[in-house]
């Protein structure tokens, strides 16, 4: 397959296969005489996992230890359960942390005046 169409198949765009190839998630593929690459079907389901694991808002990195576990047919489930309750208590932990920048916001601009005045406690109090 040409990499368009393994782009569309994957519901990726074709730059975003060339850069998942670029850092090694997926493996380079062969070339054809006039250079093209040619991916083979085996590469879909990697493509796959990526393109649902990154919606999902694992990283490039994160997606490169489940492509190793989908890789290993000797892997156990409880190790790709592990890298999912990591996620999501790294994501409660970035929410946390938003919540606090939102508390801080809002108490910034509830000591606004709100006017036409220079003056600005909300400057006043970041440069502090």
């Amino acid at each position: 397959m040409k990499i368009s169409e393994v782009a569309e198949k994957a519901g990726l765009t074709v730059k975003a296969v060339r850069y998942y190839e670029n850092v090694g998630l997926i493996p380079k593929p062969a070339r054809q005489q006039n250079g093209y690459r040619s991916y083979d079907d085996s590469v879909l389901p990697i493509l796959n996992l990526i393109h649902r694991s990154r919606a999902a808002g694992f990283s490039v990195d994160e997606c490169r230890e489940l492509i190793e576990l989908f890789n290993n047919p000797a892997r156990h489930s409880a190790d790709v359960h592990e890298l999912i309750c990591q996620k999501v208590e790294a994501i409660e932990k970035q929410q946390a942390q938003l919540e606090h920048i939102k508390e801080h916001l809002i108490a910034l601009a509830s000591r606004c005046e709100n006017n036409e005045k220079s003056t600005c406690s909300i400057l006043a109090s970041l440069t502090k």
